[in-house]
C-alpha cells in the first residue's frame, strides 16, 4: 500500500515511541540490576572510561597502546560483569535492548528496504485512525474447520454438500492470500446466519496480516458510518476515505446489515469501482442472495460485483450452536 507523507511520518513517529519504551524498559533493568549487584555499575564506569582513555592513547601515541590491548581490557571487564550477572540469578541478556522486530531493530528498515514490519505498523496505525475492528493473525486458515460441515447433500438442485462448498471457499481464500499485490481475486461470501463466513473473513484477514499487507476489516454498518463522517464531519480528512480505497485488503463483514439508502448505495459502488480499477483484493461476506443484492442496491453493484467477485456459498447448520453442543465453543 502507498503511504501518504502524513501517513509516513505517522509510522516513523511510531517506530521512535517503541524505540523509546525499549529504551526506558532497558534503563529500569540497568536499575534493577545495579541494586542487586552495585559492582556493576562500577565495572559499567571503568568500562566507560576505558574507551575514552584508548581512544585518547592510541590517537596520541598508537606504539605505547594498540587496539588488540583494548579489545583485551574490554573483555576482560566483560567476563567480569558477565560472572557477577550470572551469579546473581540475572538472565545474560538481561540489559540488552529489546526489539519488538529483531529483524529491523525497530527501524521500519532492513537491508535497504522496508521490513514487513513497516506494513504492519502502518496498517496498525490506519486501523486505529478509522476505526477499523481488530484483526489477529493468530486466525488463520487452520482454525477454519471443515469437520464442523456436513458431508450430506442437502441442496438436491446444487448437488453439493456442505462440506464441498466449505473446501472451494477454503481454496479461493487461499489463492487470493497467495496472490496479494498481483491482482488477487475478490471474494463474496454467502449463506445464512451462523455458517462461518465471518470466521472465514477473519481468518483470511489473518493471513493476509502475517504475510504482511495492510488489512482493514469493518462490518457493513461501521464502514457506512465511517464513510459518513468524512464526507461530513470536518475531523476526518478525503484522505482518510483514500486509506480504505488504497488498503491492499478491505473486507466488509455482513453487508445488508446497515441502513441501506441512496448514500450507502453509492458510495458502495464507488468503494467496490475503486477497488477492482486498482487491482486490489476485497472480501464481503453478506447473508443476502444474489437477487436480494441487485434489489437492495442497484443492478450496477450487483453486475461489478457478479462480473469481478468470485461467489462463494457456504451452508448447513448454524455452526456456532454445533461447538456449543459438541463442547468446542
Amino acid at each position: 500500500m502507498a503511504l501518504s507523507n502524513s501517513q509516513y511520518d505517522a509510522v516513523m513517529r511510531r517506530y521512535e515511541e517503541i524505540r523509546s519504551f525499549h529504551s526506558d524498559e532497558r534503563d529500569e533493568r540497568v536499575r534493577i540490576l545495579y541494586a542487586a549487584v552495585p559492582k556493576l555499575k562500577e565495572l559499567d564506569a571503568r568500562t566507560a572510561d576505558l574507551s575514552l582513555t584508548a581512544a585518547r592513547r592510541i590517537a596520541s601515541d598508537p606504539s605505547s597502546y594498540s587496539i588488540e590491548d583494548y579489545r583485551r581490557e574490554m573483555r576482560a571487564l566483560s567476563e567480569q560483569k558477565a560472572t557477577l550477572i550470572k551469579e546473581a540469578g540475572f538472565p545474560a541478556d538481561y540489559t540488552e535492548l529489546q526489539y519488538d522486530c529483531p529483524i529491523c531493530k525497530d527501524t521500519g528498515f532492513a537491508d535497504g528496504r522496508r521490513c514487513r514490519c513497516f506494513t504492519r505498523l502502518a496498517s496498525e496505525i490506519t486501523r486505529e485512525r478509522l476505526g477499523s475492528a481488530e484483526t489477529d493473525e493468530k486466525e488463520d486458515f487452520r482454525h477454519f474447520s471443515l469437520a464442523l460441515y456436513s458431508d450430506t447433500i442437502q441442496d438436491k438442485t446444487s448437488g453439493i454438500s456442505p462440506l464441498a462448498e466449505a473446501r472451494i471457499a477454503l481454496q479461493a481464500a487461499k489463492e487470493l492470500v497467495a496472490n496479494l499485490g498481483n491482482n488477487p481475486p475478490s471474494l463474496i461470501l454467502t449463506g445464512h446466519t451462523g455458517v462461518g463466513k465471518t470466521h472465514l473473513a477473519h481468518a483470511i484477514a489473518g493471513e493476509a496480516i502475517k504475510a504482511g499487507a495492510s488489512v482493514l476489516y469493518f462490518t457493513a454498518p461501521e464502514l457506512f458510518e465511517h464513510l459518513s463522517e468524512v464526507t461530513f464531519n470536518r475531523n476526518y480528512s478525503f484522505e482518510d476515505r483514500d486509506l480504505i480505497s488504497r488498503c491492499d485488503l478491505l473486507i466488509i463483514d455482513d453487508l445488508g446489515t446497515e441502513l441501506t439508502n441512496t448514500y450507502t448505495a453509492s458510495e458502495l459502488f464507488r468503494l467496490i469501482d475503486e477497488r477492482i480499477q486498482k487491482k486490489l483484493a476485497t472480501v464481503i461476506s453478506t447473508n443476502l442472495s444474489a437477487s436480494e443484492i441487485k434489489n437492495r442496491y442497484s443492478e450496477r453493484i450487483s453486475s461489478r460485483i457478479g462480473s469481478s467477485y468470485q461467489l462463494l456459498h457456504l451452508s448447513g447448520d448454524d455452526l456456532r450452536m454445533r461447538k456449543v453442543i459438541e463442547g468446542n465453543y
